[in-house]
């Protein structure tokens, strides 16, 4: 990810919504506590965890969360 997820844009039905609006959604049904990214991309898992325990995982948590593995350098070992 390039850019810090305060900047991402939602685009549905034509409408274009700022991280705000859409930021505090449920990322789950039923909401999670705790979500586990896998892909076969890379070989990493992304631990996605709630920051408040009575919303569950928001699609906030998981762009942040994201953003923040993403934009780490990687050592020799790493790769």
């Amino acid at each position: 990810m390039t850019y810090p997820p305060e900047t991402a844009i939602r685009a549905r039905n034509g409408v274009q919504e700022a991280f705000d609006a859409f930021c505090f959604e449920p990322a789950t049904f039923p909401r999670m506590l705790r979500l586990n990214i896998v892909s076969r991309c890379h070989p990493w898992e992304f631990i996605v965890k709630s920051h408040d325990d009575s919303a569950g995982v928001t699609v906030g948590d998981v762009l942040r969360i994201l953003f923040m593995y993403l934009s780490v350098g990687l050592n020799d070992i790493d790769l």
